[in-house]
């Protein structure tokens, strides 16, 4: 979004990789300017590598498997090639593999210009966190006030 007009960016191909490859939404990869549903796609990335400690197309160190180097290109084409289910499986059990399969769904379904639904992502995650807490509202750090 520019920030002087409140227009959204203008589609663009051919742009090299910005940010880190390892969480690099496949949009990114394939060279496509990058927009809101990228930003939120490298946090699934992020929020899966957080829960397993590691990505099918990252252990370790960047691109290396059984102690040999793997180029990056390779390291993308295992992510483009690695379906929703294999990336997902091992997050933790209360995260479950369905939740997280919803999330990477929706957030790849979106248009370069869509406004993401944040109250659906939020609500995705507090529903489950309400659910294996039985919680009615969730207490959140971000929500409290200290004094």
């Amino acid at each position: 979004m520019n920030t002087y007009t409140g227009l959204h960016i203008k589609f663009k191909e051919g742009k090299a990789l910005t940010g880190t490859a390892r969480y690099a939404s496949i949009y990114t990869h394939k060279g496509y300017e990058q927009s809101r549903r990228d930003d939120l796609e490298s946090l699934g990335y992020i929020f899966v590598y957080f829960f397993k400690g590691s990505l099918p197309w990252y252990d370790g160190d960047p691109f290396e498997t059984n102690g040999k180097k793997m180029s990056v290109e390779k390291g993308i084409n295992i992510k483009m090639n690695t379906s929703k289910e294999r990336l997902c499986f091992g997050c933790p059990g209360y995260f479950e593999i369905e939740l997280m399969i919803n999330y990477f769904n929706y957030v790849q379904s979106l248009l370069f210009e869509a406004t993401p639904n944040y109250e659906f992502l939020i609500k995705l995650f507090s529903d489950k966190l309400i659910s294996i807490n039985n919680y009615s509202t969730p207490d959140f750090d971000w929500r409290c006030t200290k004094v």
